[in-house]
């Protein structure tokens, strides 16, 4: 027998059975619950076995959400739990339901936020899912110890909140043609039509049924598989992004080998334009080259015209560094380079002033057709050295100013003289001239070397000069003096330092020998 009352008089309609009726429509709804029961285990513990192989919380999250969402709140509605798991315990019973329900939401709502990156959408998403979070557990808290009808109320009002929150910041996302938002989406649209076939048979709409009276259970089974199928195609989409990261990194990694193996070619080649060690009884020579990346903007070459008995210096220092640079101190080399090939070959005398201006001149025209069309311009220090008379003729082109150490006198000079930087159109290069004398140490170097000291101590100009003299009192001959500087700088370079500025020093020492004895004029600077 069937006994219907109006929805208005009553919200849940009764049905009255015979005994036969009443055990087999216990067999089915056992049977029911036996299959639900089933697939709500057998997922979450294929969800938890995929959290331990796979170390992502997305799936942890969703194991909360089948235990206390699906399976303690949604059986706990048709009073299946209080029958199986808490029969004797009728206080936690009212309560276990209203308990369960926020805390299965905290769960989901963590998955969700995993599995959509939803905070990651915007920065009013992420607030608004830490705000839901911190209500639906402190609602967890209250309902757990304290069952009250308007708790339940409230915490019903802010579970459709973050449903709706979720499900909207899904929906874009799945027009975009998200597929984890498109099956999120599928799964909790099977959720809400088996609650909602439920509810409207409770409601009268239309008869009772064994699918309407278990719509939930069939509509939160669909909601469980479906985004259990979304999370292990989730594996598959992590497995193709670690392949496509694993085919970036090995191409990235050739690349790099490629970049290293051409670098390593132009540090070799860029070796090859220092000049190799001249030896000379009246000039000694010590020099120290460090690059800032694997090639640099720093250039030096030294020349010894037997002939005229007269040494020649060159230092330069291109702005900026790296390859750009490296590669105009290869064309300034061999501008250099031909140049000495023809005063090699001539037969007349030039005096060295007269070089040194020419020699400017051409590398000025060089860098003016060259790098100076990609702004790189050349600040450069000239010198010659006379082996008979200690004669000393510097053009200087914007070039840190030249440091002479009276090592006689106790000393430390300057060579003051200025000049355009090279690659100026119209630049006009002079020439200045000073005599060392016997012992004494030209310094000539690049503005790198002032920048790493003050890196490894800053002090003021007066200190780093009082610094300087101590070190060459301290040095008996330019390699001393050397190894001093590059023992205290290759300290710029470990536990992962780098320089940033490449440097450069060149330091000789002017000796009168006897064999150049006989060679002074009358008056010379010995």
């Amino acid at each position: 027998f069937v006994v219907q009352a109006t929805a208005i008089q009553q919200s849940y309609l009764p049905t009255l059975r015979n005994a036969d009726g009443f055990q087999q429509h216990q067999l089915l709804e056992y049977l029911a619950f036996g299959l639900y029961f089933g697939v709500i285990v057998v997922m979450a513990l294929y969800n938890l076995i995929l959290f331990f192989v796979v170390r992502d919380r997305t799936y942890l999250w969703y194991v909360g959400s089948i235990t206390f969402f699906h399976g303690f709140c949604f059986v706990g509605l048709l009073g299946a739990t209080n029958h199986f798991f808490w029969s004797e315990s009728p206080l936690w019973a009212q309560r276990q339901l209203s308990a369960s329900a926020p805390l299965g939401l905290f769960f989901t709502i963590l998955f969700a936020d995993s599995f959509l990156k939803i905070s990651d959408q915007s920065v009013p998403f992420a607030r608004a899912m830490k705000i839901l979070l911190a209500m639906v557990l402190l609602q967890f808290f209250i309902s757990a110890a304290w069952f009250d009808v308007s708790v339940v109320k409230v915490g019903f009002v802010v579970q459709v909140g973050a449903l709706f929150l979720v499900l909207s910041a899904a929906l874009p996302n799945a027009i975009k043609g998200s597929r984890s938002a498109q099956l999120f989406l599928l799964a909790w649209a099977c959720l809400i039509a088996g609650g909602l076939a439920f509810s409207f048979a409770q409601f009268g709409f239309y008869p009772h049924s064994f699918l309407t009276q278990n719509g939930i259970l069939f509509g939160s089974a669909a909601e469980v598989v479906l985004l259990s199928f979304a999370l292990g195609d989730k594996i598959n989409a992590m497995r193709d992004e670690k392949e496509l990261a694993q085919q970036k990194a090995i191409e990235s990694a050739n690349q790099r080998a490629m970049i290293e193996s051409e670098l390593l070619a132009a540090n070799a080649v860029q070796e090859t334009l220092l000049p190799p060690r001249d030896m000379s009884p009246g000039v000694d020579i010590a020099t120290y080259y460090m690059v800032a990346e694997r090639v640099g903007g720093d250039w030096y070459w030294h020349t010894h015209d037997v002939k005229n008995k007269v040494f020649y210096f060159y230092i330069g220092d291109v702005t900026g560094h790296g390859v750009p640079s490296a590669l105009l101190t290869g064309v300034i080399c061999g501008a250099v380079a031909s140049m000495e090939t023809e005063y090699a070959a001539s037969d007349i005398s030039v005096d060295p002033s007269a070089r040194l201006l020419h020699t400017a001149e051409v590398i000025n025209d060089v860098v003016r057709k060259t790098g100076a069309r990609s702004d790189r311009w050349v600040s450069m220090c000239l010198i010659a050295l006379d082996e008979k008379t200690g004669k000393l003729t510097t053009v200087n082109a914007g070039h840190p100013f030249p440091m002479i150490w009276r090592s006689g006198k106790g000393l430390l000079e300057s060579l003051v003289s200025s000049g355009p930087l090279m690659g100026k159109s119209g630049a006009s290069f002079t020439f200045k001239e000073d005599f060392l004398e016997s012992g004494d140490f030209v310094m000539v170097y690049t503005d790198g070397y002032n920048e790493a000291r003050e890196r490894l101590k800053p002090a003021e100009h007066s200190s780093r000069r009082r610094e300087l003299i101590g070190l060459f009192k301290k040095s008996g001959s330019p390699e001393q003096f050397v190894e001093t500087v590059r023992s205290e700088l290759n300290s710029l370079t470990v536990d992962g330092n780098t320089l940033t500025d490449d440097i450069t020093i060149v330091l000789f020492r002017w000796r009168q020998t006897e064999e150049l004895q006989g060679l002074l004029p009358e008056g010379g600077a010995a």
